[in-house]
């Protein structure tokens, strides 16, 4: 992901048509990097750790 130089919010009601979409996929996200790592030692996971490339 990058910066976003182009574009504007969604307003409120098109937020909120994509709200369960986002909550599901960052469930996902998150188990897949929790199975990723859940094995490793003395490591913990810090800010900005789920956009890299385990």
């Amino acid at each position: 992901m990058g910066l976003l130089s182009q574009g504007s919010p969604l307003s409120w009601e098109e937020t909120k048509r994509h709200a369960d979409h986002v909550r599901r996929h960052g469930i996902l996200q998150f188990l897949h990097i929790y199975h990723a790592v859940k094995d490793r030692h003395k490591d913990v996971l810090k800010w900005g750790d789920e956009v890299t490339n385990l």
